[in-house]
């Protein structure tokens, strides 16, 4: 299958809250490197059927824009309203937060996925200032966890020396 019908219909399954549509596109070997560290396929569905849940409306608002290398740029506009419980302890803290109905809209954000064996590979978010989970997370009124301001710092340090190994190796992460 062709690698752009491989990302418009991951792309779609994300839009629509298909679960099992995301597994399928999946590759068994998947990492999704954010700013605030690497989640494998089952810590990437898991989080997804969490933030579905407490987002039932949630959208990624996804356009994609070229092709780099490997790498299929996508910018992202998410947006969503909180009414329901949010567990998030999927993403290193330990608390759930209860619906607050209050409406999300993070600014755009660049992903990036590569494909390999007609799956999902890779995907790499770009931080950016008011955007990711802990603008989600103060967006709804939530206290952030300790773990998270670590595991960010730890996460965009792993995330720099991953793309700087990526752009100085032309090495595949």
């Amino acid at each position: 299958m062709e690698d752009l019908v491989i990302l418009n219909k991951f792309l779609n399954a994300i839009e629509s809250q298909d679960i099992q549509t995301i597994t399928d596109c999946l590759h068994d070997d998947l990492k999704m490197i954010n700013p605030i560290g690497t989640m494998d396929k089952l810590k990437y569905l898991n989080f997804k059927k969490s933030l579905y849940s407490a987002f039932p409306d949630f959208k990624y608002n996804p356009k994609i824009i070229c092709k780099e290398n490997d790498f299929y740029l996508v910018k992202i506009n998410m947006t969503g309203t909180h009414t329901g419980v949010f567990n998030i302890s999927l993403t290193g803290g330990t608390q759930y937060i209860d619906p607050t109905h209050k409406r999300i809209v993070l600014p755009e954000q660049e992903m990036r996925y590569s494909i390999k064996d007609n799956k999902i590979y890779r995907i790499i978010a770009k931080n950016v200032a008011g955007g990711g989970i802990i603008a989600i997370l103060r967006q709804v009124g939530a206290k952030l966890p300790p773990q998270f301001l670590i595991s960010t710092i730890i996460g965009v340090y792993s995330v720099l020396r991953t793309l700087n190994s990526l752009l100085n190796k032309n090495s595949t992460i």
